[in-house]
């Protein structure tokens, strides 16, 4: 009798590191599971330091010190039924740009303009796949992106008045991308996004688009 009642006591001691175990696979399966089933729903990001620029070597020589503030809404997203880790999503992104004169800059008729400016106001309604695997208890993805775009552009400068003048366009053109996004909790995540793209604006079809590298953070929600 004491003979089965040590060999009971000695599977159960041998059982304790299995049991431990089991109990941490399944957290850590409830973890992964509550990271693929969310989804980004709202992004918002920053850019700048020298990473935004326009295309056109006339406005790039003349404008410098780009910054940028986006925001992304996924209006629709789908994922593959069995991971949850890869799948299409459609979205709509607001962009603000902004770049300063580094000099003076004189018109060809010789008029001197001071403190110019540019803003660009950007809207998307654009496609992108995603994909991922899980490590190290977070969901790493990759993705691209493609869209067309719908943009305002205003220059402006101050004239030997002090008058703020300048021009406004409106142009069409698309942009397109590649982005990485790390999950940090289960509703909240990182990304860092590259873009470029090409938007014709004013007579001389300057293109206004150029390096975007740009980063920020996600919000994520629940999948239906």
């Amino acid at each position: 009798m004491i003979r089965y009642f040590i060999g009971i006591l000695c599977i159960l001691f041998l059982a304790i590191p299995a049991i431990s175990n089991g109990d941490d696979f399944w957290r850590q399966s409830k973890w992964n599971n509550s990271l693929v089933r969310n989804s980004p729903l709202f992004r918002i990001g920053y850019g700048g330091w020298g990473t935004i620029t326009m295309q056109d070597s006339n406005l790039n020589g003349n404008y410098k010190d780009g910054q940028m503030v986006m925001a992304d809404i996924f209006f629709y997203r789908y994922r593959a039924s069995r991971r949850f880790v890869s799948g299409l999503d459609l979205y709509t992104r607001y962009t603000f740009r902004t770049f300063s004169a580094e000099k003076d800059i004189e018109s060809e008729s010789g008029d001197i303009y001071k403190n110019g400016k540019i803003n660009t106001i950007s809207v998307d309604i654009g496609v992108r796949y995603i994909t991922g695997e899980i490590f190290l208890y977070e969901l790493w993805q990759v993705y691209i992106l493609a869209s067309p775009r719908w943009v305002s552009f205003k220059e402006e400068a101050k004239n030997d008045d002090g008058e703020y003048v300048g021009k406004s366009y409106y142009a069409a053109g698309f942009v397109g991308g590649i982005g990485f996004e790390i999950t940090i909790f289960p509703y909240m995540g990182l990304f860092a996004e590259y873009n470029n793209g090409y938007t014709p604006v004013g007579d001389s079809d300057a293109n206004v688009e150029g390096h975007q590298l740009f980063f920020g953070i996600t919000i994520r929600t629940p999948l239906k």
